[in-house]
């Protein structure tokens, strides 16, 4: 460094405050590090204005996706064709439901809408859960957002079935489908629509107890922490990051 270059950097410390002095002894030392050719480019970048760090901060997002433990996992998806809609109460009657809850008809819509063709999958917990969790988990937010909110996401987002389509899976997995719901006594969840703005989401249960099915519902803010063994259905998931 000459003379003149010198000076020029000696007049400029004494008219820096103490904390821009800090800020600057903290860049000299990693400039005359080890690794100072590196730091020299990447603050040539960035006295450009141009992107710089993105090595790092790709390495670094990595590393939280792989820290983040996740929720769910995939264990099949299953095709479902287009489905004509019936009336609430004529769903989860034929000679394979041992039991159907009177709530499904007093706190659900009258008459289930016809369903379009979608792919509906069977998501396996990684650990014991609630309904909160696992809709906030599947949504990316934070498990504290209140319960219509999240009912109401899991509708925009299309992640609801119809009853109809649940009786469709069951039909499914009794002709040994893989569709890899439980048939074990665990049960297998869904999130249905209620048409209540107040609660405008529920969460359907189907589970086969030895030859016989069984089908109940519950509200969404039910604060039961569930088996790991329990199974989720979803429909049309596109997005498995936040799992």
């Amino acid at each position: 460094m000459d003379e003149t270059m010198l000076g020029k950097v000696v007049k400029l410390i004494v008219t820096m405050s103490e904390q821009v002095l800090g800020i600057l002894c903290d860049l000299l030392e990693k400039l005359g590090g080890p690794n100072g050719s590196h730091w020299a480019n990447e603050l040539k970048k960035f006295l450009r204005k141009e992107p710089c760090w993105l090595n790092e901060q790709a390495q670094q997002a990595q590393a939280v996706t792989a820290s983040k433990p996740s929720r769910f996992s995939v264990g099949a998806t299953t095709q479902l064709n287009n489905i004509v809609g019936k009336k609430t109460k004529r769903c989860f009657v034929d000679s394979r439901w041992a039991y159907r809850d009177s709530d499904l008809d007093s706190s659900l819509p009258i008459q289930q809408p016809n369903a379009p063709a979608c792919t509906i999958s069977t998501l396996a917990p990684t650990k014991s859960w609630t309904f909160v969790e696992g809709a906030a988990a599947i949504l990316g937010i934070g498990a504290s957002t209140d319960s219509v909110l999240l009912g109401t996401a899991l509708i925009e987002n299309g992640y609801t079935m119809t009853l109809v389509q649940a009786e469709e899976m069951v039909k499914k997995t009794e002709r040994h489908e893989k569709t890899k719901m439980r048939v074990d006594g665990y049960g297998n969840f869904f999130f249905v629509e209620t048409g209540d703005e107040e609660n405008p989401v529920s969460v359907g249960c189907v589970f086969r107890d030895e030859r016989v099915w069984r089908a109940y519902v519950f509200r969404l803010g039910h604060g039961s922490r569930w088996h790991a063994d329990i199974r989720l259905l979803l429909r049309n998931l596109k997005d498995t990051s936040n799992l």
